[in-house]
């Protein structure tokens, strides 16, 4: 329930209001705002952006246990033009907020060998549900599908596992690591677009490294565009190094999970996705390999 009388002395006065999801957008009598209840410290965050000249999220106010966000009308644009000023505004961001921190090699273990974990764990639940599958008399076509493709799902996992001890092998004798603020929860609703593009929804934002935001990105678009074309884009105007590029390649080469149901279309559907998923990431990663390969 919103507290009229808290907003109307901090200087807003309450004269309309419109729930929306978690949300309420509300009206002064002359500017629109969006308040949610607040359950992070959202204003040591945008602090530390205007700190470093990074200003592309709306108007923030903290009032009590709530936050207060100008209201920006959105413009009606396409999907992939979103999907630019997302990769333009998460250039920005990065740029703006990169910095070195001294790190030593159990650092870069724990990341080696939680990605090993998975990786060893993922190889030993297909090889078992593929021995399941062809012990079976009728398979049925999510199974047939399944075994058909195994060997694209082994030989992802295996080029993960040689690229994970490659990239030890080449930051074991790093001493620094370069690492952002990352936004860590982006969606195309996330990106509003007026006169100027604006990020929202920042509650999982940290410090970390910058590919983790590109990871989030090709999770969810990496079938809905060509994704190269963001990642060159990308890559331009703030380089990866080879560690990072690697890292990169291998968190998303490595399968997800199939969980089979007794609904045998979303069978069919989940093995489709994981398949298009391998196929989209060698299509994404060969070139980087072939182009190293010449050199």
């Amino acid at each position: 329930m919103i507290n009229y009388k808290l907003f109307k002395n901090n200087g807003l006065t309450i004269k309309s209001i419109r729930k929306i999801n978690s949300a309420y957008l509300i009206n002064d009598g002359k500017n629109n705002f969006v308040i949610k209840d607040n359950n992070c410290n959202l204003k040591d965050k945008f602090d530390y952006l205007y700190s470093r000249s990074f200003n592309s999220f709306p108007v923030y106010y903290k009032i009590d246990n709530y936050d207060v966000f100008s209201y920006i009308n959105d413009s009606n644009i396409s999907s992939e033009e979103r999907l630019y000023e997302m990769i333009n505004l998460i250039i920005l961001l990065h740029t703006k907020t990169t910095r070195y921190k001294n790190i030593d090699i159990d650092d870069y273990k724990i990341i080696y060998e939680d990605l090993l974990k998975k990786i060893e764990y993922l190889y030993n639940y297909y090889i078992a549900l593929n021995d399941s599958i062809d012990s079976e008399i009728y398979m049925s076509p999510s199974h047939y599908l399944l075994a058909r493709n195994i060997s694209k799902i082994y030989g992802s996992l295996s080029f993960c596992k040689n690229e994970l001890d490659n990239w030890y092998e080449i930051i074991k004798s790093n001493n620094k690591q370069r690492v952002v603020f990352i936004h860590n929860n982006l969606d195309l609703e996330h990106v509003l677009v007026n006169k100027n593009s604006y990020l929202i929804s920042w509650n999982n934002s940290k410090v970390d490294l910058p590919i983790y935001d590109l990871v989030g990105i090709y999770n969810k678009y990496h079938d809905k565009i060509d994704f190269s074309v963001l990642l060159n884009h990308y890559l331009e105007k703030y380089p990866l190094t080879i560690d990072e590029m690697k890292l990169f390649f291998i968190i998303i080469s490595v399968p997800f999970k199939i969980e089979f149901s007794n609904d045998e279309i979303k069978n069919i559907q989940i093995v489709r996705k994981l398949i298009n998923k391998i196929s989209s990431g060698d299509r994404l990663i060969k070139p980087y390999y072939l182009k190293n390969k010449k050199k």
